[in-house]
């Protein structure tokens, strides 16, 4: 019993820094979001996984991944995923890659940002973590902005 209650006292604190740590960067993360109030947030942070279908890089610097989601993520998906993302989530790592097409107030949001999330390839099956939204304008569900991206078999 004593031992129980000294892995409680010294792993407790442990898990409560790594909960606030994580809640932090993801806090960093969004003061790097682009317009963040066309993103109404539906969970702060989540962790999903899938098979990446494509992986696309956009003029601002960010990657547009879609992701077919394993089964128990697939009430994630919003009717405009299935109609207009081929029935993917889309993933969307902020500033991911260098543009020379930033907007000035991307430039100003970015600031010496760099990020330096794994970005997969077509095919590979990836665990995510970040915020998951729903576009206000276009509709569908994505995670936005990314905390991690791992590569699992």
């Amino acid at each position: 019993m004593k031992r129980l209650l000294v892995i409680t006292i010294i792993l407790l604190p442990l898990c409560t820094w790594a909960q606030t740590s994580t809640r932090d960067s993801l806090n960093n993360l969004w003061s790097h979001v682009y317009k963040p109030e066309k993103q109404e947030v539906k969970d702060s942070l989540v962790q999903i996984s899938g098979k990446v279908v494509r992986v696309k890089g956009k003029s601002n610097g960010d990657y547009h991944i879609l992701l077919k989601l394993d089964d128990k993520y697939k009430s994630l998906l919003t009717k405009e995923n299935q109609t207009k993302e081929k029935g993917c989530l889309v993933v969307i790592p902020i500033f991911s890659y260098k543009s020379d097409s930033l907007k000035p107030a991307e430039i100003a949001i970015k600031g010496n940002y760099v990020n330096h999330v794994y970005i997969p390839v077509k095919g590979q099956r990836i665990r995510v973590r970040g915020s998951y939204v729903w576009d206000k304008k276009k509709g569908w569900a994505a995670i936005m902005p990314v905390l991690s991206i791992q590569k699992i078999k």
